[in-house]
Order: C-alpha cells, then sequence, then structure tokens
C-alpha cells in the first residue's frame, strides 16, 4: 500500500487526481491538503512514498512543500502537478527535489501511464 500526498487547492482537480491515482494504485491511502500549511503538516505525521504536488496554491508556492519533503523523506517521490510548461516555474520545483513534473491538460491516460512508472 502507498501513502500518497495530494497537494490541489481547487476541490475539483483534486478529486480527479484522486481517482485517477486510485485507478492506478488501488490499494493507497491517500492524504488531501488545499494548502501548503497543512501540507507541511502532513509531512511531520505521515511517511509518504509518492507526493503530488501544485505550484501555485493560495498560502505559498508547492516548491517548499517539495523541498521540506525532500528534506525530511527523501526516499518519497515530488511529482509537480500544474499547468506551467515553461523553465520558471519547472526548474525551481525540479533543483528543490521534485521527481518529476505532469500537466494537467495531458491525457487522463497519459498521466496514468506516468504515475504506474513511479510503482
Amino acid at each position: 500500500m502507498k501513502n500518497i500526498l495530494l497537494l490541489e487547492d481547487l476541490p475539483e482537480i483534486r478529486a480527479w487526481l484522486k481517482t485517477l491515482v486510485l485507478q492506478v494504485f488501488p490499494q493507497s491511502q491517500i492524504s488531501e491538503s488545499a494548502r501548503v500549511h497543512d501540507a507541511l503538516e502532513l509531512i511531520t505525521a505521515v511517511r509518504f512514498d509518492l507526493a503530488l504536488i501544485d505550484l501555485g496554491l493560495p498560502d505559498g508556492s508547492g516548491v517548499d512543500v517539495v523541498a521540506r519533503l525532500r528534506e525530511t523523506q527523501p526516499e518519497a517521490q515530488s511529482v509537480v502537478v500544474t499547468i506551467h510548461d515553461d523553465d520558471e516555474h519547472l526548474f525551481p520545483a525540479l533543483q528543490a527535489g521534485a521527481f518529476g513534473y505532469i500537466l494537467k491538460e495531458q491525457a487522463r491516460e497519459a498521466i496514468a501511464e506516468q504515475l504506474s512508472r513511479m510503482s
């Protein structure tokens, strides 16, 4: 069973990601957060295998969560899930320790395939 963190502020996107993650990893335990602050608290309480992290959040940047997860749980794979495909957004996340990134506009099947490679 995988412990997975979903950090996404938009409820409909978070629900869509959760459904997709459960299709790829049916036995997963999923912790959801809409804010950086709450995600950082979850990181102190739960050991994650995978974290899907949005970059633009109401109370900060998902890059901070990627960095903290890398620092405290280096075995966890952080994956940025974003609408941004430019260097200005992606390089800081990768430098902070993100394992990769998924563009929200990709086809559902392509995202599922990317996730399945992280098992």
